[in-house]
């Protein structure tokens, strides 16, 4: 059971990106709903009007569509606050939040925008004034009046600050990230790679033992311990030839961690080899099920990898090595399995089907989990059928 001081950083990694993608999604609804009720005080105090409703409505949608297109509602929102003092009905002073917002968002996005959206508030609060009480021209240009272009432009100093606080939040996120991969990729040297080393060296030496003793052994006798340390040697080699494969690929698992820029792995991504990696894939883990004794049908069409996008492609790929996994874990060899690979118009489709060795539900683990999470992320679906005699799987990968 995690402490609390193991799940705080989790907590707190949570609560920033949900204050990241969300905070500024609820923002925007509140102060909707201010406005709202702003506006609804000021028409039950002066009368209904059509006009005074579609006007209330323009402000409200500018405001919601800030978080998304922030340019384009912040500019409409000033558009509509310059507006106000040439409307024939009264609106109220919560337009001044939605022209505060409006201008914190460009300082966000841009100085200079957000320089220019401040000194324009400014004047037009002044503006508004000057209309309302039938005052000179001259009189904006007051020093009292000039206190309203500082008023504002210290929102859009206020939106050049978040913006900074929020490249720095990204970059310390980028060097968590970053200590992160190193770290993985220390423990997977120091602990995979040189367990797999010492494996590999170890069968060296059990081979190497092996071969002394068919020399010095009974040669003359066909079924004797020759032909038995012959047959030893041959699967501790088929065993080597393993563990240096799953070698290499924590290797490149390592030096993928080790970049901070993502690399293809030699082409596999690649559009145009994807096929090819793709039979390469499935005919060596065929000969892998064949070597535990587990035979069955494969059935694969060429599959066009221009049609996938490279999540789709890396996708696919893993696919395999799951599928496959499963079936050396939990397929019964007498029986054997059925593996198809095969597109239409929209999909990429992997079926498999087996006979599981007992009758528990199997091939539902941590690995099948992640594929159908995964799989969903992109669009596609991921099915799993388990009976005490059958189980089968579906995955349908989407095309770009």
């Amino acid at each position: 059971m995690p402490t609390a001081s193991a799940a705080t950083p989790v907590i707190s990694a949570n609560f920033r990106r949900w204050s990241a993608h969300e905070g500024i999604r609820v923002a925007a609804i509140i102060l909707a709903l201010i406005m709202t009720v702003g506006e609804s005080t000021v028409a039950y105090a002066y009368g209904f009007d059509w006009r005074h409703l579609l006007f209330a409505l323009a402000q409200v949608i500018c405001v919601l569509i800030m978080p998304r297109f922030a340019k384009t509602g912040a500019g409409l929102t000033l558009l509509l606050a310059a507006a106000v003092p040439l409307l024939p009905f009264q609106t109220s002073g919560m337009l001044r939040l939605s022209v505060i917002a409006a201008v914190i968002v460009l300082g966000y996005e841009n100085t200079v925008l957000g320089a220019l959206a401040g000194l324009a508030a400014g004047m037009m609060t002044s503006w508004s004034l000057v209309r309302m009480f039938g005052l000179p021209i001259d009189w904006m240009l007051r020093p009292s009046q000039l206190m309203n272009l500082a008023y504002y432009l210290g929102f859009t100093v206020l939106g050049v600050a978040l913006r900074h606080v929020a490249a720095a939040q990204r970059l310390r996120s980028a060097l968590e990230l970053s200590r992160l991969r190193e770290r993985t990729a220390a423990r997977l040297h120091n602990r995979i790679c040189n367990d797999l080393t010492s494996l590999v060296l170890r069968i060296d030496r059990c081979a190497g033992d092996q071969t002394t003793a068919t020399t010095t052994g009974n040669g003359d006798d066909p079924d004797g311990p020759d032909d038995v340390n012959d047959a030893g040697v041959a699967e501790l080699m088929a065993v080597r030839a393993g563990l240096v494969e799953t070698l290499g690929d924590v290797r490149q698992v390592i030096a993928s961690l080790q970049t901070d820029t993502e690399q293809e792995s030699n082409g596999l991504n690649r559009a145009d080899d994807f096929n090819e990696e793709l039979q390469r894939r499935i005919q060596h883990q065929r000969q892998r099920l064949e070597g535990l004794g587990i035979h069955g049908d494969v059935l694969c069409a060429d599959a066009d990898g221009e049609l996938l996008s490279a999540e789709g492609r890396d996708l696919a790929l893993e696919a395999v090595d799951e599928l496959f996994g499963n079936i050396a874990r939990y397929a019964s060899p007498e029986v054997g399995y059925t593996f198809v690979a095969q597109r239409d118009a929209t999909t990429l489709t992997i079926s498999v089907a087996d006979t599981p060795r007992h009758n528990a539900m199997t091939g539902n683990g941590s690995g099948m989990a992640r594929l159908r999470q995964s799989v969903e992320a992109i669009g596609g679906s991921c099915a799993v059928e388990s009976s005490p005699g059958t189980w089968f799987c579906q995955l349908r990968i989407p095309y770009a």
